[in-house]
C-alpha cells in the first residue's frame, strides 16, 4: 500500500508531566506544549514518547480515499505497478 500522507507530518516528543487536565510534552526541538489529557491515550504515562500528527481536513480526506482505493485494489488483487 502507498504511504499515508498524514504520517509524513509527525512531531515527536516526550510526556514530561501532567498539570491539572493538561499533558506537558517536550518536543524533539526543545519546545514545550500543553495538550488536553483527553486527546491522549488513557494508558500514556509520564516519560512515554509520543507522536503528534498535523494535517488538514483536505489531507485527511485524500488519505482516506487513497487508503480505500489501496484496500480495494488489494482485495481485488489489482496491481497498478
Amino acid at each position: 500500500m502507498d504511504n499515508i500522507n498524514i504520517f509524513q507530518n509527525k512531531i515527536t516528543g516526550k510526556l514530561e508531566g501532567i498539570e491539572d487536565d493538561k499533558a506537558v510534552v517536550r518536543l524533539s526541538d526543545g519546545q514545550t506544549i500543553h495538550i488536553p489529557l483527553t486527546l491522549l491515550p488513557q494508558s500514556v504515562q509520564v516519560g512515554d514518547n509520543v507522536n503528534l500528527y498535523i494535517s488538514t481536513e483536505n489531507m485527511e480526506e485524500k488519505d482516506r480515499n487513497q487508503l480505500a482505493k489501496d484496500i480495494l485494489n488489494e482485495v481485488l488483487n489489482i496491481d497498478n505497478s
